[in-house]
């Protein structure tokens, strides 16, 4: 994704609190365009597929978050947590869990999705936005996940290969240990 400016990437909000901070002529549009691509190359695809769960973000149509694990499961026969179709789009499998339906009911009203893929032994990590839609016919997908209740289809709006900086040692020797 080319943006022709910063202004064209960033809203208000984060233009005011970058200026806020005296920082507001940090991200030039060369940056800004090396840094936020809409589309999962080759070596991104690998990363995503080879993660066992990730993190979703969905906001219902008032703007109320919700934040949440997804992961294989135990029972299944695939490995996957997720597929990537093409550099566009991802699909994820939904299992039965609570019942409350929190981040399928968001989903509903409001189509817009954050998604965080991280590997702690790794320090890795890939944040991605985008939208998705509820499949009817997850028929297509059930070799893959035969226990879903439901496949998500997401489509790539940013995606950013996050530095791993904040991934801290501690957390890295945690994670290789398996704990």
């Amino acid at each position: 994704m080319k943006f022709k400016n910063k202004n064209d990437y960033f809203h208000e909000g984060e233009l005011a609190i970058q200026e806020k901070n005296g920082v507001l002529d940090y991200w030039t549009d060369e940056a800004i365009n090396s840094l936020v691509f809409d589309k999962i190359n080759d070596k991104v695809r690998q990363f995503i597929e080879s993660l066992p769960f990730f993190f979703i973000s969905t906001s219902d149509d008032n703007g109320n978050c919700d934040c949440s694990f997804r992961g294989i499961e135990d029972n299944e026969t695939s490995s996957l947590a997720v597929k990537v179709i093409n550099d566009k789009t991802l699909v994820f499998p939904d299992f039965s869990g609570n019942n409350l339906f929190n981040s399928l009911g968001n989903m509903y009203v409001n189509p817009h999705i954050g998604m965080l893929f991280m590997d702690f032994q790794r320090a890795m990590r890939v944040r991605l936005n985008g939208n998705v839609r509820l499949l009817e016919d997850i028929t297509p997908y059930q070799d893959l996940w035969p226990t879903a209740l439901q496949v998500i289809e997401v489509n790539v709006e940013q995606l950013y290969p996050n530095c791993s900086q904040r991934i801290h040692a501690s957390m890295k020797q945690h994670f290789s240990k398996g704990q």
